[in-house]
């Protein structure tokens, strides 16, 4: 484990331990936000050259770029309507090549 990696799971885990009870939940939603990220990347096939291929949008990034609510969004991605739409926990997260055509042939917004 490299050593900035070390020291950033060293301050999460003083977090957790230190934070005040009250803001325990949204500490855990975070994390579990970082997790569905690191579960996003392992699903996308490496690239074989070595280059790394962009990670998936977040349900707020995604939804920014349709200009519409992270609700909306989540409906539809809920309701099968949005392809590459993936979720991990209680995170979604969207392919960027299959949503930007997506974006680009629905014209949402």
């Amino acid at each position: 484990m490299s050593d900035r990696r070390a020291i950033a799971l060293a301050a999460l885990e003083a977090e957790a331990a230190e934070a005040e009870r009250a803001t325990l939940p949204a500490l855990l939603g975070e994390l579990r936000r970082l997790e569905a990220i690191g579960w996003a990347r392992l699903s996308v096939p490496q690239v074989p050259n070595g280059s790394h291929p962009e990670p998936p949008y977040s349900l707020r990034e995604a939804a920014t770029l349709v200009l519409k609510s992270p609700a909306w969004l989540r409906r539809r991605a809920r309701a099968g309507e949005v392809p590459s739409a993936r979720k991990y926990g209680k995170s979604w997260v969207f392919e960027r090549e299959p949503f930007d055509r997506f974006r680009a042939r629905c014209q949402v917004g």
